[in-house]
């Protein structure tokens, strides 16, 4: 059986609408604009591809607990005017913060007023968020959100099997390695490599390298107490 298929066999997840309080268009003159789905097969919509960029980076964060795409539409008051604002992400931490976040390009920040209004919103509705801020191509790195792709990929895939079997091979490690070296000690497990990268997302392994995550990464065992 090839790879493919097994990593197709491996995927099915109940498909969920998203909650979204707006949906994007599905076409749209000079942005892109699409939808995928989470580990628990949630679909997850965006606008732009730095809105798609911060959602997968947000949702494999080990501090957020949930994410919220276009959340309802908050009401705010501008001088003598009733506006409205949709925030282009809420986020839940752990710790039990809440963030609004509005994504946008940094040359068009300014532009658009933003600032002023994330500050209205904040004086007026402090219930909203526990925090309102801003996140532009500066924040969000593009290395990060295909790592970030690559996990939640691994997450959507049901395969306890191979994670079990890297997972008693990584007890094993002394210092690092790379992820090919793991996968080769298990060659008639094709899906070893999505396991591994499991093993780093829930911190049995850290990359001891930055950048993009390869099967030439350097990964090392996390000594847990």
């Amino acid at each position: 059986m090839k790879t493919r298929s097994l990593v197709n066999e491996a995927t099915f997840r109940p498909h969920v609408e998203s909650s979204a309080a707006i949906r994007p268009p599905s076409r749209s003159r000079g942005s892109v604009r699409g939808a995928f789905t989470d580990a628990t097969g949630r679909e997850v919509v965006y606008a732009s591809t730095l809105e798609r960029d911060f959602s997968v980076i947000a949702l494999t964060h080990p501090d957020v607990q949930a994410v919220q795409e276009q959340p309802p539409t908050v009401a705010y008051r501008d001088v003598a005017r009733i506006r409205h604002h949709t925030f282009d992400f809420m986020l839940r931490l752990r710790c039990g913060t809440s963030l609004a976040i509005a994504v946008k390009p940094s040359w068009r920040v300014a532009s658009s007023g933003l600032e002023r209004t994330l500050t209205l919103i904040a004086a007026q509705r402090p219930t909203f968020a526990d925090r309102f801020e801003i996140r532009t191509e500066r924040d969000i790195c593009r290395v990060a959100a295909r790592n970030a792709r690559l996990i939640l990929h691994s997450r959507r895939l049901m395969i306890d099997d191979a994670i079990a079997e890297v997972t008693a091979i990584v007890e094993s490690l002394r210092g690092a390695c790379t992820i090919e070296v793991i996968c080769a000690q298990i060659p008639h497990q094709p899906l070893a490599f999505f396991a591994a990268i499991r093993l780093i997302d829930n911190g049995h392994l850290r990359c001891a390298t930055s950048g993009l995550i390869t099967a030439a990464t350097l990964v090392e065992r996390v000594e847990h107490a």
